[in-house]
C-alpha cells in the first residue's frame, strides 16, 4: 500500500483534515463539435467489443469509470500502459497484452484520452436509473467498540480504496474496494452515523457508519466537482463541471429531488466551481467556475430559493 498517495478525511465530530485536491482537467473541449481524431479500426472495434459495456459507447461511464481527458488528465502514460496490458486486480478490467502491440497499446491511451465528440447530458431519469440499493437498514448499535465519535477515513487514490481507522489505536476497521477517481473530500451528517463519498465521474456512495456498510450508490453526472451535506442531514447537494449543473438529493432515499443548470448573463452554462453547507444559515454556498457569481440556495417547500451575489471574477 502507498501510503503517500492517501488523502486524509479526519472527523466525525472532534477534528477534520483534507488535503486538498487539485481541479479536474477543464470540460469546454469535450463538449464542443470538434474534429474527432482518427484511430484505426481495431483500435475502436476492441473498445466496442471489449470496453463499451463497462465504460460506455461514448465513453462516459457505466459500472466502469468515463474515459475522457477530465478523468484521466492526471494519470501517468506508465500506469495506464501497465492497466491496458496487465488489467486491474480485483476489478473485471482484463489485460490486453495479447491482442494489442505495444504501438497499439499506446493508440488506445490516445483513443481514450482523445475529447467525446457529443453533447453530454446525464438527466434526473438517468441518475434515478442509476441507483443502486445495497443496504435499506442501519444498525442500531456500532459494530465495533471503538469510540464512534473518533474514526476518520482515509482514501487511498491509487488502490482506489476507502479505510475507516480507530482514531485511538489507529487500526483498521473496515476496508472498502471503491471505483477509481475517489474524490477525498468524505462528507458526514452531524450524527455521525453516515457518511458520502463522491468519484471524480459521478457515482455518489452512502455509507451507514456504525455498521461499517455500504448502502446505496447513485451517478449524478459525468464529471463531479464534489459534495456537500445540509445542516439537517435531509439533502446532499452534488456540483457538477459535466453537465453544468447542481443535483439535490434526498439523503435517506438518494432520490433526486432537483437539477438545477448553473444558467448566467445571457442563459450561458457555467460549471460547479465548489459547493458547500452553511450550517448557520441553513443553505448551501455554489461558487460559479466560469462567471462571477456566488449562489446560495436554500430548499422550501415552493422549491429553490437562489440568491445571487456578483464577485470581482471567477
Amino acid at each position: 500500500m502507498n501510503i503517500k498517495k492517501f488523502n486524509f478525511g479526519i472527523g466525525i465530530n472532534v477534528f477534520f483534515l483534507m488535503v486538498a485536491c487539485s481541479s479536474p482537467q477543464p470540460v469546454p473541449q469535450s463538449v464542443q463539435n470538434v474534429s474527432a481524431p482518427k484511430f484505426s479500426e481495431k483500435i475502436e472495434k476492441v473498445y466496442a467489443q471489449n470496453c463499451a459495456q463497462c465504460h460506455g459507447e461514448n465513453r462516459t461511464g457505466l459500472t466502469g469509470p468515463a474515459l475522457m481527458p477530465e478523468t484521466l488528465g492526471k494519470l501517468k502514460n506508465s500506469d495506464l500502459v501497465a492497466v491496458l496490458k496487465n488489467g486491474r486486480v480485483a476489478t473485471q478490467m482484463p489485460g490486453f497484452a495479447a491482442q494489442l502491440d505495444d504501438k497499439e497499446i499506446q493508440d488506445m491511451i490516445n483513443f481514450v484520452k482523445s475529447p467525446v465528440i457529443s453533447d453530454l447530458t446525464w438527466t434526473q431519469q438517468d441518475i434515478e436509473k442509476s441507483t443502486i440499493q445495497s443496504e435499506n437498514r442501519m444498525v442500531v448499535k456500532p459494530a465495533f467498540n471503538s469510540d464512534p465519535w473518533n474514526l476518520f477515513f482515509v482514501v487511498a487514490h491509487g488502490e482506489h480504496e476507502l479505510f475507516i481507522f480507530d482514531g485511538d489505536k489507529f487500526e483498521i476497521l473496515k476496508t472498502f474496494h471503491m471505483r477509481p477517481g475517489l474524490h477525498g473530500g468524505v462528507k458526514y451528517t452531524r450524527n455521525g452515523k453516515l457518511a458520502f463519498t463522491t468519484t471524480r465521474d459521478g457515482w455518489i456512495t452512502k455509507f451507514d457508519v456504525h455498521g461499517l456498510k455500504k448502502m446505496a450508490e447513485v451517478r449524478v453526472g459525468i464529471n463531479t466537482r464534489n459534495i456537500a451535506i445540509s445542516e439537517d442531514g435531509k439533502y446532499l447537494m452534488a456540483g457538477n463541471l459535466t453537465p453544468r449543473n447542481l443535483v439535490i438529493l434526498d439523503v435517506g432515499t438518494l432520490k433526486p429531488l432537483y437539477v438545477q443548470n448553473l444558467n448566467y448573463l445571457d442563459n450561458q452554462l457555467s460549471r460547479a466551481g465548489a459547493v458547500y453547507s452553511a450550517p448557520p444559515r441553513k443553505s448551501f454556498i455554489v461558487a460559479l467556475k466560469d462567471a462571477s457569481e456566488v449562489w446560495e440556495i436554500k430548499i422550501t417547500n415552493k422549491g429553490l430559493k437562489i440568491a445571487k451575489t456578483s464577485t470581482p471574477e471567477p
